[in-house]
């Protein structure tokens, strides 16, 4: 959001997405409009939506500021707004109060919807995007953060610190702002400052873990293994078994020439099993049989031995050729 004159400022803003910090920051700039003199008299904020009564959300948003030309009517989670309290909004927006702003923050809301559409109608710039960038293209946003905090991280030490913290721009943000604390403005933040100081809270997905698996990556399969594998190691044995039948399917198409029935064969769609074909021509003839067999042997190992962090990597290393 640019900075514009205070008169500027649309009676009604939408900032919908699953990105955190760039809905908090919005808001943030939005405060700033106000006089900081009288701040508290024109800031009503409503974390919770679904509480919110229609009597007090309109008595709000039709109450003049105090010694302020505008006042901020802030209504967090506004996807879990009720059905008449939505109504009531919407009923507002059409003839809104000129001296107040309304804030509606939501993860999700269809411009299908009612309320959608009535904000969308005062003006072009009510609506603001916050969708989350995919993990893929979220490292650039880190560095960028990074030097919001006098922090130089090149992308190599943000995707780990995505990889340690997960995707919350919230949780990266406070990250960041921690080691800017502990280094100081102008460091260099590299792969290794991140894996010293920072805590693995991130939950890694199996299916994440089953495609570098699958790719033979044994250094990034260590590296996921040691990151989930306080889920149970019975259950991540269970999908590695589905895979590896899966992937000697795959080859027996590949063998006879019909690859291209692989979707309706395992009864997945087109983009479940799209490196499926690639990951199948990894291993040699017979050698996707001889893993199921040591998977099997793997899930009575971890049904009955103590020593089922040795089982496992083991494994993890025949899987990968090692």
């Amino acid at each position: 959001m640019t900075k514009m004159n205070k008169t500027d400022l649309l009676a009604a803003y939408l900032l919908v997405g699953s990105d955190e910090l760039k809905q908090q920051r919005s808001v943030a700039r939005l405060k700033q409009y106000l006089n900081p003199d009288f701040i508290d008299f024109n800031v009503e904020e409503h974390m919770s939506a679904s509480t919110l009564e229609q009597e007090s959300v309109l008595n709000a948003l039709q109450a003049l500021p105090f010694g302020d030309s505008r006042k901020l009517v802030i209504v967090w989670e506004a996807d879990k707004l009720t059905k008449d309290v939505s109504e009531t909004l919407v009923g507002y927006l059409a003839d809104p109060n000129p001296s107040s702003v309304l804030v509606l923050i939501a993860h999700s809301l269809a411009k299908s919807t009612r309320l959608y559409k009535a904000v969308a109608k005062i003006g072009t710039k009510a609506v603001i995007d916050c969708a989350a960038k995919k993990k893929f293209a979220l490292a650039g946003d880190v560095v960028n953060i990074a030097q919001t905090y006098g922090l130089h991280m090149d992308n190599a030490a943000a995707r780990r610190l995505i990889f340690k913290v997960g995707e919350s721009t919230v949780m990266l943000d406070n990250q960041l702002a921690s080691l800017a604390a502990r280094f100081g403005a102008g460091a260099a933040i590299h792969v290794s400052d991140v894996d010293a100081y920072v805590a693995q809270i991130a939950e890694v997905s199996p299916w994440e873990f089953l495609d570098v698996l699958c790719n033979r990556d044994f250094a990034r399969s260590m590296e996921l293994f040691q990151a989930m594998k306080s889920n149970g190691y019975v259950p991540l044995q269970m999908y590695i078994t589905t895979c590896l039948r899966e992937l000697i399917c795959v080859k027996a198409l590949q063998a006879r020439g019909t690859a291209a029935h692989i979707a309706s064969e395992l009864g997945k769609q087109d983009w479940q099993i799209k490196n499926y074909p690639g990951f199948a021509r990894k291993f040699a003839p017979g050698e996707l049989e001889k893993l199921l067999k040591k998977s099997k042997e793997l899930e009575w190992t971890l049904k009955n031995s103590s020593e089922k962090d040795t089982a496992f990597i083991q494994f993890i290393v025949a899987v990968c050729g090692k």
